[in-house]
Formats: C-alpha cells, sequence, structure tokens
C-alpha cells in the first residue's frame, strides 16, 4: 500500500471535484480538528502525495436538522484508496442476538440479582475516540477540493468507514465487558 501510494494519489487528486457541500465539508473538517480528531486541513503538498495514503473525502445530507439546517456527515472512501482491501483482522467479530438477550434477562430475574431494564446508549463518535498509532497515520488521510484548494487532513482517531475501526471498536467493547 505504501509504495503504490504517491502513484494513486496522483490519480486520486485529477479525478477530484468540487463536493456540492464543500465549504460545510471544510467546516466540518476543521471541527473534527478542533476536537483532536484530525490534523486541521491545509493545502496538498507533493510531500503528503509521496508519503501518505489518502481517501476522497465528500460530504454526505442526511436530511434536516430541527433547526431547519442540513444535517450533513464527511465521509471518506478508505475502500477507494485500497486500504481496507489491506486489513487482516486476526479474530472474527461476534454479534450476540435477541436470544442471548432474552437469557441474560432470564437468568438476572430467576437468580433475583436485577430486575432486568432494557436501554440503549449510545457513545458519541465512538470509533473517532480510539486513537491511530503514530506510525500507521500516513494511511488515514483524506483529501478534498474545497473554493479551488485541494486540502488534506489526517486522521488521529480512527475513522468511520474502516474495516479496521470495526475491530478496534470490538476490542474496545470487549475490554469493557472483561
Amino acid at each position: 500500500l505504501r509504495s503504490s501510494c504517491a502513484e494513486r494519489n496522483r490519480k486520486l487528486v485529477c479525478k477530484l471535484r468540487e463536493d456540492e457541500y464543500s465549504e460545510e465539508l471544510l467546516k466540518l473538517t476543521r471541527a473534527d480538528a478542533t476536537a483532536s480528531r484530525m490534523t486541521s486541513p491545509t493545502a496538498l503538498t507533493e510531500g503528503m502525495i509521496a508519503s501518505s495514503n489518502l481517501a476522497s473525502r465528500f460530504a454526505v445530507n442526511q436530511g434536516v436538522k430541527e433547526d431547519g439546517s442540513l444535517k450533513l456527515r464527511a465521509v471518506d472512501d478508505f475502500s477507494g484508496c485500497e486500504l481496507n482491501a489491506c486489513c487482516r483482522p486476526g479474530e472474527k467479530l461476534l454479534t450476540e442476538g435477541v436470544d442471548m438477550l432474552f437469557e441474560v434477562c432470564r437468568t438476572l430475574f430467576v437468580l433475583g440479582i436485577h430486575t432486568p431494564m432494557l436501554f440503549k446508549a449510545d457513545i458519541d463518535s465512538a470509533y473517532r475516540r480510539i486513537p491511530i498509532a503514530p506510525s500507521h497515520r500516513w494511511a488515514a488521510c483524506v483529501t478534498f477540493l474545497c473554493g479551488g484548494v485541494v486540502y488534506s487532513s489526517t486522521h488521529y482517531g480512527m475513522p468511520f468507514g474502516t474495516v479496521s475501526s470495526v475491530h478496534a471498536w470490538d476490542r474496545v467493547g470487549a475490554l469493557i465487558c472483561r
């Protein structure tokens, strides 16, 4: 992946088109930088092209917020830059189903340990809270076009959309359960 990134990155940059929401995408990237999840977006340099694995970044409209503004999500194409194809997880993900949930609730009730109650908790930006090893950050860079400028930014936290992020979060969940 590393040895072929310069050629792949040059092809990507030639294909970049200004996103319909490019100004908002720049704001979303700056917000991630403010939250220490990414580097501040800067103009792409030849050094970045030669030494980084760049994924294209674009915005997806997810509807309208309560205040009437658009709800946009920044999306990074880590399949297009071949990063996902290089991920070889060492473990198989296990997801428990409704049957397991029922058995746990039944066991708690029968043992009188606790009255079962169901609730859902969502961890805001869960993947983004897991740091990327500094030696791996070269592979987690994004690029996009805004106002005629090609920007780049590097992820500090696991990005949404990579195979490795799913496995990293699974490991965090296993640690919490343990």
